[in-house]
């Protein structure tokens, strides 16, 4: 009997608990335990009332729960729980034995109280397995409205820490998100509504899918909420399909309001119902808009920002974020690329140590650029590689058109000329799926560039591209990208003996800009100038 009480209780076991479960004597008990001492079934730590014991093989313990009646079993589970509640017990080990107990309203509250301590610390991959088990137990509870009120918010935790487990594409992510927003419709409108509608519209974003609809259903249905948090959300979700759509002075519009109404002590849990905060979030993707509306060293303080401000609020994922999205991008989009390797060879740590999938696969991705564009080739683009294997495994295809025309420049260096030539046709099959026409010039800019270094070079077509690299561009006043389309049309007008022409083209853009003029796209441009002129 009492090696059946301690194998309830678990491979280990405390004296006191053990006391406490089980109606017994000191004596009676105190002697039992030693028959299982001296046959070396258990062992034992200290000296009761303050021992502490343990199995000697799990398989013991098994054989020994085993042989237990379900109905004593469950028995003994309940009234573990009710000797650990009052105390210091961790909320899955009372989760664990109420369970066990058919303690089913009480195993859902300690499941979903240690799924919040998880993400609170942040523990992602416990995170998922602890509200998973909640999940699983309230759906043998009926479709009353309480219990849906309360899925309704354990499937929002869910997805949070999916997120940062598996990634937002993921199949779990699209799961549990897909049941809150059936859950947040089936129930009157409330607050959680907000998170739900943004878990889907953030799965299809990640996923490549454009939802400018589902966007701007989430913008008027927050515009009417009496919280602001909800609006900064939505707002971002508005911006980025801007973004992507390559309306940028729009974008930045939305971005700068966010910012403007960001409140770090009323806004700073949105974190647990977003996935990251938004502040990180909103200073990240000012990094890019800035960069390519052509102001550098107002998009590098930008991401500094983004980065100080994720590790003052100390929120794993929305780390993750910043150093991959607020620090990488904009300092790739800048060409800094010693700078690149040593954020990303940080960023893959950290993504790494905290079981961030996502971000460390688009970290080695910039890591593996980096490493090509320095010299290092081969480490280069097996790291890259592995960063694309990695997202695709998520389901990740957003900036799938950026990251290709990454990897078709680290082909390009490496010497590879067709995988670069196969890899930029690839990248522009990404931007026709995923309709991400921000980066639109860049890969036009960047097959061009790709048609000259050709042995066979192709000008015909290399004018062409470069030509709606810098119609585009302008289109869009994407000033940097627009300057880099005119440095490379430049250089091949002026080989074909057009000089004239081409440093007019140059002279117009360089004037333009009033900042960052130590900015590597700038200093290629007016050295290039000054070599026609």
């Amino acid at each position: 009997e009492v090696a059946q009480t301690a194998a309830t209780i678990g491979r280990e076991f405390s004296y006191r608990l053990l006391k406490a479960v089980l109606p017994q004597s000191d004596t009676a008990l105190r002697e039992a335990l030693d028959h299982l001492v001296n046959a070396e079934l258990v062992f034992r730590r200290g000296v009761p009332p303050d021992a502490l014991y343990s199995f000697k093989h799990a398989l013991v313990r098994d054989v020994a729960y085993e042989s237990l009646l379900k109905t004593k079993r469950q028995a003994l589970h309940e009234r573990i729980v009710a000797a650990l509640q009052d105390g210091p017990a961790e909320p899955e080990i009372l989760a664990h034995h109420a369970s066990a107990a058919g303690l089913t309203e009480r195993a859902i509250g300690y499941w979903q109280q240690a799924g919040s301590a998880a993400l609170a610390r942040p523990a992602y991959h416990e995170a998922v397995g602890h509200l998973g088990h909640a999940v699983r137990l309230i759906g043998t509870l009926g479709p009353m409205p309480q219990w849906q009120e309360r899925e309704l918010l354990l499937q929002i935790q869910l997805g949070q820490a999916l997120i940062a487990a598996r990634g937002y594409a993921a199949e779990p992510t699209a799961r549990a998100f897909s049941r809150a927003m059936e859950l947040a419709d089936a129930l009157p409108a409330g607050p959680l509504r907000f998170p739900a509608l943004y878990g889907q519209w953030v799965t299809r974003y990640v996923r490549g899918e454009p939802s400018p609809e589902l966007a701007a259903r989430f913008v008027e249905l927050a515009e009417q909420a009496e919280d602001s948090g909800p609006r900064l959300v939505a707002r971002r979700a508005l911006a980025l399909e801007r973004f992507h759509a390559g309306r940028f002075v729009e974008a930045r519009q939305l971005i700068e309001g966010i910012l403007d109404a960001y409140d770090p002590v009323a806004h700073r849990e949105l974190a647990l119902h977003y996935g990251h905060d938004a502040r990180v979030a909103a200073l990240s993707y000012k990094a890019w808009i800035l960069w390519l509306l052509g102001y550098p060293e107002q998009s590098e303080a930008a991401s500094r920002a983004a980065i100080d401000w994720a590790k003052e609020r100390n929120h794993g994922n929305s780390t993750g974020f910043a150093l991959c999205w607020g620090g990488l991008i904009p300092t790739i989009l800048q060409r800094r690329i010693e700078r690149v390797e040593q954020q990303a060879l940080y960023a893959v740590e950290f993504s790494g140590e905290l079981a961030l999938p996502l971000w460390r696969g688009w970290s080695r991705i910039f890591l593996g650029w980096a490493q090509a564009s320095l010299g290092r080739h081969e480490a280069g683009l097996a790291e890259i590689a592995a960063g694309l294997d990695e997202i695709r495994g998520m389901g990740a295809r957003r900036l799938l058109p950026f990251l290709l025309g990454l990897v078709a420049e680290a082909q390009s260096i490496a010497g590879r000329r067709e995988d670069a030539r196969r890899t930029i046709g690839e990248a522009f099959a990404e931007m026709a799926y995923t309709q991400d026409l921000a980066w639109a010039a860049e890969l036009h800019r960047i097959r061009g560039e790709l048609s000259l270094a050709q042995p066979d070079a192709d000008v015909p077509r290399a004018l062409a591209d470069l030509s709606a690299a810098l119609a585009i561009a302008r289109e869009q006043h994407a000033k940097l990208l627009e300057l880099r389309a005119a440095t490379g049309l430049a250089r091949l007008r002026a080989a074909e003996g057009d000089r004239r022409d081409a440093r007019e083209l140059l002279a117009s853009q360089c004037d333009w800009f009033t900042e960052g003029f130590d900015a590597p796209d700038i200093v290629a441009a007016q050295t290039l100038l000054r070599q026609l002129s």
